[in-house]
């Protein structure tokens, strides 16, 4: 086999050319009778907060049967995150092994399109290791189309609106089906639209989703049908919680029960993935990805750089190659993948990358990669609300360049659902809850969590004292992050900080 570095590994590949299979990297080496590259199924699902699993904090029991499932027969990673908290502009990290403004067209922006120096993971698989490519829903979300080089493309409209478990399992089976009938290895995005709002059995869910239909479809031929998705009521009230980094109010516990609904439905569509490559006898040389693509969407989470805003539930999983029931507290961002899926299944950069292959994690959990993870959100739309995030072992840092004191968070209109309204309404006769929210639209231009003892952010040790040293080492670390990444604020953070 290859008793080589990365290092040694990628640039020996590189000169080889690819036309041949590379045999994967020292512990995880091909068994002898392996003569293809192993199977790749990511499986990416939409807004789910990293404590919704039990094994990191959740508070509901049965929840995720089977995400529990699949952590319990391959690796989890305890302080995996990801780039961004948005869903395009994290999964284009992920796929392409950089940060949204090293590879989009558009740097300090909302853009997500990838620019054409930049090849996805999907083509590199096909045009150098000839695998089978598919995605199936959050397809609109990969731009452009053509670049990622799908060879099955299955819209959210065809499954559900993206939250059919059932459909995703047919789906899948003929995926898998076409590529075992071609004797090729595939590499496929599976990707649920759960639990994205609108929740699963909110008021207002059908009705919304038809007005996404309608949208989706434009200019599609033939004629496209509408199937709502599989109803769930297992959630209610009575069983829900409050999130601590929001108030205890009657309709937020509402809202989060009908967001533990999409939750439950989500995990079912896992279960069905999963269901679908026993069925078809693919699961021993297949290497299973699992994670969320950002935190729940609720005030202080999606479209932040909180903790609960980019932290993720990370699973891999390859029967007998990747021990089972083994935990990883080494610090691992999503910007990690690519480098990593190409290092197992023999493949080479197509380009330089801001990631790092973890395959020395996956031999050794104990194997630190990282000091940090990088984070970074432009805007959402027309809204520009910049922000730089760096997390550690302990402390997260966070620069707010869109902060001065008149430009809101989201333009003022954040999103929130029922919680946003609540809290609005509550903080009418409730002075500490308006500053609260007064402080989600302004911000500040720096703040400092300790999130070993504070997870939910509430509590800004920017200006604190006994902190100083810690403001001092996370200013220098972003600096020396922006810099290297070529951010478009990277001069305007270092004249903030000189001053």
């Amino acid at each position: 086999m290859f008793p080589l570095s990365r290092r040694e590994f990628l640039k020996s590949s590189t000169a080889a050319g690819l036309s041949a299979y590379l045999a994967p990297l020292d512990l995880l080496a091909a068994p002898a009778t392996q003569t293809t590259p192993p199977n790749v199924v990511l499986i990416a699902v939409d807004d789910l907060n990293y404590d919704a699993m039990t094994w990191l904090g959740g508070q509901i029991q049965g929840l995720t049967p089977n995400i529990d499932q699949l952590a319990s027969e391959g690796m989890r990673f305890t302080n995996a995150f990801n780039t961004h908290s948005r869903c395009a502009p994290s999964r284009g990290s992920m796929l392409t092994g950089l940060y949204q403004d090293r590879y989009c067209e558009k740097p300090g922006t909302g853009n997500t399109t990838v620019k054409e120096s930049v090849k996805p993971l999907s083509a590199v698989l096909k045009e150098t290791l000839g695998y089978r490519t598919g995605i199936l829903g959050k397809e609109t979300h990969y731009r452009p189309k053509d670049h990622y080089q799908w060879d099955t493309f299955e819209h959210m409209t065809d499954m559900g609106m993206g939250r059919d478990p059932e459909r995703y399992y047919q789906a899948a089976d003929s995926f898998f089906k076409q590529a075992k009938k071609e004797g090729k290895p595939f590499f496929l995005s599976a990707n649920s639209h759960d639990p994205h709002r609108p929740f699963a059995g909110s008021e207002g869910e059908i009705r919304s989703l038809k007005r996404r239909f309608k949208k989706e479809i434009e200019g599609r031929p033939g004629d496209p049908q509408f199937y709502p998705p599989m109803p769930v009521n297992r959630f209610s009230q009575a069983d829900s919680y409050v999130p601590g980094f929001m108030p205890d109010l009657p309709e937020i516990r509402e809202e989060v029960a009908d967001y533990l609904n999409s939750t439950y439905r989500c995990d079912l569509f896992v279960g069905k993935i999963m269901q679908s490559l026993k069925d078809n006898d693919l699961e021993g040389n297949t290497l299973v990805i699992f994670l969320s693509d950002n935190g729940m969407h609720f005030p202080f989470a999606k479209s932040n750089c909180y903790l609960t805003s980019v932290k993720t539930p990370l699973i891999f999983r390859w029967k007998g190659r990747i021990s089972a029931g083994t935990t990883s507290n080494s610090l691992i961002s999503t910007v990690d993948l690519m480098p990593t899926i190409l290092d197992l299944v023999g493949g080479s950069a197509p380009h330089e990358m801001d990631g790092h292959s973890v395959v020395d994690t996956l031999q050794d959990p104990s194997k630190k990669i990282r000091d940090f993870a990088f984070a970074s959100i432009n805007a959402k739309g027309k809204s520009d609300f910049q922000m730089r995030s760096i997390i550690g072992e302990r402390y997260g840092y966070i620069y707010n360049h869109f902060a001065d004191g008149k430009q809101m968070f989201y333009d003022g209109k954040y999103p929130g659902g029922l919680s946003l309204k609540a809290m609005v309404i509550a903080a009418k006769t409730d002075p500490e809850l308006q500053a609260r929210i007064d402080f989600m639209y302004y911000r500040t231009k720096e703040e400092l969590y300790d999130y070993g003892q504070d997870a939910n952010a509430l509590t800004n040790l920017i200006a604190s004292p006994p902190h100083a040293t810690e403001v001092h080492r996370m200013r220098h670390e972003m600096l020396k992050i922006l810099k290297m990444n070529g951010d478009p604020y990277a001069e305007a953070f270092a004249k903030m900080v000189e001053n």
